[in-house]
C-alpha cells in the first residue's frame, strides 16, 4: 500500500448496500489518481460492510470501524480526515457515482484559496424532460434553473452567500455541495464538520459558509455525478422529516455564527472517538 497517496476520499457509511456499486463504478478514477478510500463505518452493521467490499479490487481501501450505536455523518468524516494520509481531501457519499474526468478537473483547481464541489448531480431514476418532449418551440430551452441563495450579514460587514439549492427543472440534476475537494490543512483550519449537526442537513452547507468565512476560500464548481437514488427512509432523520431535520441542524447553525463560532468539532471528536476507532484488516476473508 503507497504510504503518501495522492488524494484521500472520505465515504461515511451505515448499512447502505449502494457502496457495492460506488466501489466498482467509481474504481478506475480511485485508480487512475492513486487514491487511498476510507469507508468509515459508524454505527453500522461491521459484517454487511466486509461482505459488501469483499470483492472489491481497490488497492488502497480502508475500512474504519468507530464503535458508536448511531451514525453520525460529521464524526464519520472528521475521524476518516484524522486517519487520512493525503494533503488533499473528497468528501464522497456512499450513492454517488461520478461521471466524466471529474478528478483531473477537480484536482488542477484546488487550492489553499479554492475548494471544488461538484455541479451537478442527476437522479439515476430520474427521465429527463428533454426527452418526453414534443417537437415545438420548447426544443430552444436547454435548461430551467432555480437556485435558493443564503446571504448572512455580520456585524463586522462581512456578506458570506452560499447556494443551499440549485435544481434544472428539465432534468432534475441539482448541484453536489456536500461533494466537496478540499485542501487536508484548509479542513483543519476550521476545525472540520460539525457532529453537533446529528440528524440530516446543513452539515455540508455550514462546512461551505465556514471555509468562506474563516479562510476567506472561493468556492468552484465542476463535475457531474449520478445519486443512486433512494426514499427517505434511507436518510440519517431520526423520525424527523427532511424539512423538520434541515431547519433544526440550521437553527444550530445560526445561534453558533451568532456567538461568532465558526468552527467545527474536529478536535473534540478525535479526542472523544479515537480510541473507539480502529481500522479493519484482512475484511475480505469475510466475504
Amino acid at each position: 500500500m503507497i504510504s503518501h497517496p495522492k488524494l484521500s476520499v472520505i465515504i461515511p457509511w451505515c448499512d447502505r448496500n449502494e457502496l457495492r456499486e460506488t466501489l466498482a463504478r467509481n474504481h478506475r478514477y480511485f485508480e487512475e489518481y492513486s487514491a487511498e478510500v476510507l469507508v468509515v463505518c459508524c454505527g453500522g452493521d461491521l459484517q454487511r460492510l466486509k461482505y459488501l467490499v469483499a470483492d472489491s479490487k481497490l488497492e488502497m481501501l480502508r475500512l474504519i470501524h468507530i464503535r458508536r450505536s448511531t451514525f453520525n455523518k460529521s464524526i464519520s468524516l472528521n475521524l476518516g480526515v484524522h486517519l487520512s494520509r493525503s494533503s488533499l481531501l473528497f468528501v464522497l457519499d456512499t450513492d454517488i457515482v461520478l461521471q466524466g474526468d471529474i478528478f483531473e478537473s477537480a484536482l488542477s483547481t484546488v487550492g489553499k484559496v479554492t475548494f471544488v464541489t461538484v455541479e451537478n448531480v442527476c437522479e439515476s431514476s430520474q427521465t429527463k424532460a428533454q426527452d418526453l418532449k414534443e417537437p415545438g418551440p420548447t426544443n430552444w430551452i436547454s435548461s430551467v434553473v432555480t437556485a435558493h441563495l443564503l446571504e448572512i450579514t455580520f456585524l463586522d460587514g462581512r456578506s458570506i452567500t452560499i447556494t443551499t439549492n440549485r435544481r434544472n427543472d428539465l432534468d432534475g440534476c441539482r448541484a453536489g455541495p456536500g461533494l466537496v475537494f478540499v485542501g487536508r490543512e484548509e479542513f483543519i483550519a476550521i476545525n472540520g464538520y460539525s457532529s453537533d449537526l446529528q440528524s440530516w442537513g446543513w452539515e455540508d452547507d455550514d462546512f461551505q459558509l465556514r471555509l468562506k468565512y474563516v479562510l476567506g476560500m472561493r468556492q468552484v464548481e465542476t463535475g457531474n455525478a449520478i445519486h443512486l437514488s433512494h426514499g427517505d427512509d434511507q436518510r440519517a432523520l431520526f423520525g424527523q422529516s427532511r424539512q423538520q431535520s434541515n431547519a433544526r441542524n440550521f437553527s444550530i447553525c445560526y445561534a453558533r455564527y451568532g456567538d461568532r463560532n465558526f468552527q467545527g468539532t474536529f478536535t473534540s471528536d478525535v479526542s472523544t472517538w479515537e480510541l473507539k476507532t480502529s481500522e479493519i484488516t484482512g475484511f475480505a476473508r469475510w466475504a
